[in-house]
């Protein structure tokens, strides 16, 4: 044991840091930009890029082999980077907060299932343009 700081040798409890509220809250926020990020994703390819509701989109929609940018690449660029900061919220998160369990947990969740998302999505979009089928 550290002999100046005693406590910091001392393993923690799960239960501490963590806020049954908090963790309500960052279900809350995950839900709704995830609904946003999904209903989001599907107008934009059909009302900005011309997508059609009911064409085949195995094993990529059509409109991903147009070479140009797309409107739908900037939304997943977007994604990417309010992924991003969800993530470096979460590092602020770990140093600040109250409940840094819940809090960091949330915000790194969030940040990891958007930047994922948006990353597939544009790593098909190369694929497609790539083999142009």
């Amino acid at each position: 044991m550290n002999a100046e700081h005693p406590e910091a040798q001392r393993e923690m409890p799960i239960k501490n840091g963590s806020n049954r509220s908090h963790e309500k809250f960052w279900g809350l926020i995950g839900s709704v930009i995830g609904a946003v990020a999904g209903i989001g994703s599907a107008l934009i390819a059909v009302f900005l890029d011309g997508a059609d509701w009911t064409a085949k989109t195995t094993p990529y929609p059509e409109i991903f082999t147009k070479r140009e940018i797309l409107s739908y690449d900037i939304f997943l660029l977007a994604l990417l980077v309010i992924g991003a900061f969800f993530s470096a919220a979460g590092l602020y998160f770990a140093r600040r907060s109250v409940f840094p369990r819940s809090n960091v947990f949330g915000a790194n969740l969030i940040g990891l299932l958007l930047m994922l998302l948006a990353g597939i999505m544009l790593f098909l979009r190369v694929i497609a343009l790539v083999r142009g089928v």
